[in-house]
């Protein structure tokens, strides 16, 4: 037998219809729902369903394939909810019932147009560069580079790109000349390409893993797995090995502050080896530190600021001092995938992997001996491949399959 719906049918059902009033405001891609309070003996909940059409007034609320619950509230003074559950259709229609005793009260139906871009394709990897509206992301399926303005949600130019496979992207601005790098860790080729043709200008083998590669002026600074130097200056113009030192080996993060000399941080799970790199790309060992950060991630997923480096599984911030000035998340169950710098630095935006679900926090952290969180935003599940935060927006990109095919996303929310 096949169920089309189910009802919650605790308590009654009633054909009446009392006219609570649903109102929605669309903030960018997050939906603010309000409504009047209901302040009357026997209130049990507040049950929010959400489709991607009109909810039909049924005198119990019914969920089905279409129609599902958004949030149950049993507090009777919560008169408002936050949504950033994207369904990705054009519209969405939210309706409002009320547990009372014996019976449900509801409301008429709210329909809002959703913010958001979507558009067919793999791109689970992607770069962008502060002050360019562009983000250059990779299609590993169809293997393919595309320029992307993810203000306009539009495709600029596409070229294909049999070389990549799961490749780490950064587009990176020196003087008046913007790259594309792109590397695979394994083999560790490093590759460079002109932007905003997409076409590659030269490429180097490291020959072995290429852990990480930090762009920064005239220099790259890669973590490699050699044994005979596994930290590299190279010269951002033909990409030749400057100078190398034994630094640490394994999954590792590097970071670069400025400064005359530059800091350099290598950056692995114990440890963090600290770097002077003067003007013609020569390293020297400051000092080690006896702490690392958990579970680096990729380095396009890492933050470095103007004093501080943010990456691993808790979000650990580092300073340019190589020393641990916090942690964005505490929960060990939980995983910080991605974090970025808002404009001025003084506040973060994280996304954290709890399991089945997935959201976004933003937290202030001016004062790192009491980091706090100012926003969580509920996310879809998917892969997300980039995140800018300018303007006071949030950009946030990734690839779902709502549709039974790849499709690209960008989702865009308030920042506080």
């Amino acid at each position: 037998m096949m169920i089309q719906a189910c009802t919650l049918d605790d308590p009654g059902s009633s054909n009446s219809i009392t006219p609570l009033t649903l109102q929605a405001d669309q903030n960018l891609s997050l939906t603010e729902l309000n409504w009047n309070a209901v302040k009357v003996t026997g209130f049990r909940e507040y049950i929010i369903l959400q489709s991607t059409s009109e909810i039909p007034a049924t005198p119990t609320p019914e969920v089905s394939a279409n129609v599902t619950i958004l949030k149950r509230i049993d507090d009777a003074d919560v008169t408002t909810f936050s949504t950033s559950s994207i369904l990705f259709t054009p519209d969405v229609c939210y309706k409002l019932y009320v547990s009372i005793e014996d019976r449900f009260i509801q409301s008429s139906n709210i329909c809002v147009h959703q913010d958001f871009q979507l558009f067919n394709g793999f791109y689970d990897r992607a770069a962008h560069e502060d002050g360019i509206d562009e983000m250059v992301m990779f299609d590993r399926v169809n293997q393919r580079l595309s320029s992307y303005n993810y203000k306009e949600g539009t495709i600029t130019r596409t070229v294909n790109e049999i070389f990549l496979s799961f490749p780490i992207l950064e587009l990176s601005k020196w003087e008046d000349n913007t790259s594309l790098f792109a590397y695979d860790q394994s083999p560790g080729v490093l590759r460079k390409y002109r932007y905003p043709e997409l076409t590659s200008s030269m490429s180097k083998d490291f020959g072995g893993v290429l852990f990480a590669a930090n762009f920064h002026n005239q220099f790259i600074v890669a973590a490699v797995e050699d044994f005979n130097g596994s930290l590299k200056v190279l010269s951002r113009s033909n990409l030749s090995v400057l100078d190398s030192k034994q630094g640490l080996l394994g999954n590792r993060n590097v970071a670069i502050f400025e400064g005359d000399p530059l800091i350099a941080l290598d950056i692995s799970d114990n440890e963090i080896l600290r770097y002077n790199i003067d003007g013609s790309g020569k390293l020297t060992l400051i000092d080690t530190k006896s702490h690392g950060i958990s579970q680096p991630n990729s380095q396009n997923a890492a933050a470095n600021g103007t004093d501080l480096f943010i990456s691993g599984r808790l979000g650990t911030i580092v300073d340019r001092n190589g020393n641990i000035a916090g942690t964005l998340n505490s929960n060990p169950n939980e995983t910080v995938w991605m974090a970025r710098f808002s404009e001025d630095e003084r506040k973060v935006v994280y996304g954290i992997n709890a399991g089945i679900n997935l959201r976004l926090e933003i937290a202030d952290i001016s004062n790192l001996e009491n980091i706090t969180r100012l926003s969580t935003f509920n996310i879809p599940s998917a892969n997300y491949s980039d995140m800018v935060v300018e303007d006071g927006i949030i950009y946030l990109t990734g690839v779902t399959f709502d549709s039974g095919q790849a499709q690209t996303f960008t989702l865009k929310y308030p920042m506080p």
